[in-house]
């Protein structure tokens, strides 16, 4: 299976969500999967370095992630920059992958109406409060019956219990503690 890990994560950096995400692509790939992780690579850094940075093996292949539109995501709880810089590297390449996988809140749901199969890794509550987090929320809601919605995988049991009760279908939901 043929899957890209789009993170909006600067690389190399300090954070543990750095690691977890190099982890789980070191994973993917050592079960047999093609993985791909596209992210917010430094320019100068080349993938060797990154994996010895992370004490990983190079089983995987890392690209830098399109930044079209311009802002900070660390500002914007539902990563929107990012995102709608995504979109339109995810729709050229449709056919070149088999599964998207991302923390992305927003992204999961507008994937997976563009006919790609995703898994949305949940380390938070969706945003609460506003326009935006009603908007955000009805469109993650609203794709969780999509057939190729394929999961959200939650980081602990109350943060599962939360999604199911918000609506998202019980038998999508996997409760998978992050142990970075």
């Amino acid at each position: 299976m043929r899957i890209w890990y789009l993170a909006d994560a600067r690389l190399p950096g300090p954070a543990a969500n750095t690691v977890q995400i190099m982890k789980m692509c070191a994973a993917f790939s050592a079960a047999g999967q093609d993985v791909t992780l596209r992210a917010r690579v430094n320019l100068d850094t080349s993938a060797e370095s990154l994996f010895r940075f992370y004490a990983v093996p190079g089983s995987f292949k890392i690209s830098p992630a399109p930044r079209l539109i311009p802002g900070r995501s660390g500002r914007d709880e539902w990563n929107l920059p990012f995102t709608f810089s995504a979109l339109p590297s995810l729709k050229m390449r449709k056919a070149r992958l088999d599964l998207l996988y991302t923390r992305l809140p927003i992204l999961a749901p507008l994937t997976a109406r563009l006919g790609l199969r995703v898994v949305y890794e949940a380390h938070r509550q969706l945003p609460a409060g506003g326009r935006m987090a009603r908007w955000g929320t009805a469109r993650f809601l609203r794709s969780a019956g999509r057939r190729n919605f394929q999961a959200v995988v939650a980081i602990s049991a109350v943060l599962g219990e939360w999604y199911a009760r918000l609506g998202f279908p019980r038998e999508k939901i996997l409760v998978a503690h992050d142990g970075v």
